[in-house]
């Protein structure tokens, strides 16, 4: 699996059932205006990433990657 789908995963996995399955996650999807994100969710879906990629992300690196696909870039570029 590319990073794109599992983090695509890992994101819906964050957002209420009720919209999840609805959500189509597209590159310029934005976490906190598109699909809800506060803060807790924020961090649930660090250490998410953190797990499932097996890095460490500085917390203030990944609140400036709302966008998703720039946050799909920075794990490739951490996971290099």
């Amino acid at each position: 699996m590319k990073v794109y789908e599992i983090l695509s995963e890992l994101v819906k996995k964050r957002i209420s059932d009720d919209i999840s399955n609805k959500v189509v996650i597209k590159k310029d999807t934005l976490l906190i205006e598109d699909l809800g994100y506060d803060s807790l969710s924020f961090i649930q879906l660090l250490v998410d990433i953190e797990d499932r990629f097996n890095i460490e992300i500085d917390e203030i690196d990944f609140e400036e990657h709302d966008m998703f696909i720039n946050l799909v870039n920075y794990i490739e570029k951490q996971i290099k």
